[in-house]
């Protein structure tokens, strides 16, 4: 087993605010085996996206095979993501890391 990042782009409102999506329904989500890798991954959006998004990432476990545990789908519904990356002009990246908050209050879609 070993610990992977499940991550998102988020989704916006009509007044710009980021919405957490679930990574079944994201336009755009990712699987990496560690932290560090969420910043490449950012910069190769980018491309696609353009310099400002903002990104949602949960830490979670994988199987023997490098399989997802059952269950983050619901847990991510439950409680929303841990990691919040905001991307923002320039290529800077803000993190805001929720994981050791019991108030997931963000809106999940």
């Amino acid at each position: 087993m070993k610990r992977v990042f499940i991550v998102t782009l988020a989704e916006r409102t009509d007044n710009g605010a980021a919405l957490d999506i679930r990574p079944d329904v994201a336009d755009m989500s990712a699987v990496v085996d560690g932290f560090e890798q969420l910043f490449p991954l950012m910069h190769e959006w980018s491309k696609k996206v353009g310099p400002e998004f903002t990104v949602y990432a949960m830490g979670w476990q994988t199987d023997e095979a490098g399989r997802l545990h059952d269950g983050y789908l619901s847990a991510w519904e439950s409680f929303g993501s841990m990691y919040r990356l905001d991307r923002m002009t320039g290529g800077y990246v803000k993190v805001s890391d929720y994981s050791g908050t019991l108030d997931y209050s963000r809106p999940v879609k």
